[in-house]
Order: structure tokens, then sequence, then C-alpha cells
């Protein structure tokens, strides 16, 4: 029996994420990358090609932050690794990242940080190594800045792709 494409992809993205941290993270981030990478292949209903397209984008997003930063490290790729998939999925043209897929991202992130200060620190940091343009960044960082802190994690407000 072929392996499912989440965990194809899953070992891929261990191999990237041990290279940009600088440590092997296979062992602690396998099931958790496998959770997250699984949830979002059953419930976006993308398809294997989508999946794969959406990780190397999130992966290339932390290989150009930790280029400019070096702040990605053991402690935080898992959520940064969340995050960047957030944002590779609202910043490719044909894909958005579906509502019904936040709750088994914010499950996954640790609540020593908030989801906003993670996005806002993300793309303040990010920002000029992004081939983004300037009115989509400054939207999705005044969306993520303005979000009150009581607001759940599974209600974001999500940037509308269409209105580029």
């Amino acid at each position: 029996m072929p392996e499912s494409a989440p965990l194809r992809i899953t070992r891929d993205v261990c191999l990237i994420l041990s290279m940009v941290c600088g440590a092997d993270v296979q062992h602690t981030l396998k099931l958790d990358l496998h959770e997250v990478l699984s949830n979002f292949y059953l419930i976006s209903k993308c398809s294997d090609e989508d999946l794969k397209t959406i990780a190397v984008y999130a992966c290339t997003l932390l290989l150009r932050l930790q280029k400019i930063s070096r702040h990605v490290t053991v402690r935080n790729v898992k959520k940064l690794f969340i995050v960047s998939l957030m944002f590779a999925c609202n910043m490719l043209s044909d894909l958005e990242l579906p509502f019904s897929v936040w709750p088994a991202f914010s499950r996954c992130l640790d609540e020593s940080s908030t989801v906003r200060e993670m996005c806002v620190w993300y793309l303040k940091s990010i920002h000029w190594n992004l081939h983004v343009r300037s009115d989509l960044y400054n939207s999705m960082l005044s969306l993520v800045s303005l979000q009150p802190e009581a607001e759940p994690l599974t209600t974001p407000r999500i940037i509308d792709s269409t209105n580029n």
C-alpha cells in the first residue's frame, strides 16, 4: 500500500526544518506535523500536488526568515511552520485556508505566544523577502494587528484574496 501524501510530505518537511534549525527535529515534530498536514489535507480536500505546493512554500518562507533573522529555533519551529502554512495558503492565488482547518492548527500552537503576536512578528520579519505587493502585506499586517486579544484562536479573520 503506497504512503499517503501527508506522510510523504511530512518526512520531507521534517528534513527541511532540521536544516533550518540546525538540529534534528524529525523525532520531535514528525507526529505533530503529520497531524497538521493530514487535517489540512482531509478538511480542505486539496490535491496531493496542492498540499505539496503549500508545504514547499511554507518551508521557503521559513528558510527566508532564518536567512535574515536567525530566529527559527527548535523551540518555535513548529509554531512558525503552522503560521507559514496559513500564510502560504492565503498568498497562493488559487488556494484559501478553509475556516474549518483553523481549530486543528490552533490546537497545535503553544499558548506562550498568541497567534496575533506571532503573526505580527513574522510578517514584519519576512516582509522584504516576500514577493507580495505592499497593499496585500499591509492588509495582512493590519488584520492581525487589530485582532482583539480576547478573540478565540478558532475564529481568525481570513484575508479575502479576491481583493488583490
